[in-house]
């Protein structure tokens, strides 16, 4: 869902409001994983490219924030990536066995899929925390 800031409002209170509620969503999707935790790695790093556009929104008036906040929301979406990446990998795979043109074909890709899923999860219980 898009944000607005609106001209008739205080645009200071409008941006902590904006930056709290989608700071505030990509923790509870990450805490709660409504949809299992690769679709949560993803709405979370959405939220964060967000919110630091809400900050290249200010980065002139408060360069020194701006930047400080945005390389520490960087840091922590970099962190999610190797997830999303693992995550896409599987997916992929998945794509491709499901659409193997022989049996030969889905037998090595059933084995990459597994090998794959694997990975993912012992990427995801080392990033537990």
């Amino acid at each position: 869902m898009p944000f607005s800031i609106r001209p008739d409002r205080s645009f200071k209170s409008q941006f902590h409001k904006l930056a709290r509620r989608q700071l505030r969503h990509a923790i509870d999707v990450l805490e709660t994983r409504p949809q299992g935790t690769d679709h949560a790695i993803h709405e979370a790093r959405k939220r964060l490219k967000r919110v630091r556009s809400l900050y290249r929104l200010v980065a002139s008036a408060v360069p020194k924030f701006s930047a400080r906040e945005n390389i520490r929301l960087r840091g922590i979406a970099r962190s999610l990536s190797s997830l999303r990446d693992a995550a896409a990998l599987v997916e992929t795979a998945t794509y491709l066995h499901e659409r193997a043109r022989d049996s030969d074909e889905a037998e090595a890709l059933g084995r990459i899929v597994v090998a794959l899923t694997a990975r993912r999860d012992r990427l995801i219980a080392a990033r537990r925390d």
